[in-house]
């Protein structure tokens, strides 16, 4: 009865917008370790693993970049509009851009009050 109890308010608890605490489930800097490869579009414009989402999405707009409508009827996540969210633990958000025929899919980690960057494809 004790676990179901500490697991309900664990999961029932708000997330901290303390500066530079990570939600559950990515360790910072995990990326640097081993990093995948970069897309070519987001190398070219000096993309980085971990880099902050609002710094990348305005280097994309600015390159000619146009974020894709996001897929899922909810509430405005962080203020962009083109970001999809789960919900829960372990949840990441995503987005897209499209330029011409190039499209660009990025997978994003909340951090309290910023997303950052995890993948891309």
């Amino acid at each position: 009865m004790k676990s179901i109890l500490i697991a309900l308010l664990l999961t029932s608890a708000p997330p901290s917008t303390e500066p530079g605490y990570i939600e559950p489930g990515y360790m910072m800097g995990s990326l640097k370790a081993n990093p995948p490869p970069m897309p070519g579009a987001l190398k070219a414009m000096g993309a980085q693993w971990e880099m902050d989402y609002k710094t990348l999405r305005r280097a994309l707009l600015k390159a000619g970049w146009v974020a894709t409508p996001r897929e899922y009827s909810h509430p405005t996540v962080y203020g962009f509009p083109e970001v999809n969210c789960g919900q829960g633990w372990q949840a990441a958000c995503s987005s897209g851009f499209r330029k011409g025929k190039q499209e660009v899919f990025l997978w994003l980690h909340p951090t309290g009050t910023n997303l950052i960057l995890i993948g891309a494809g």
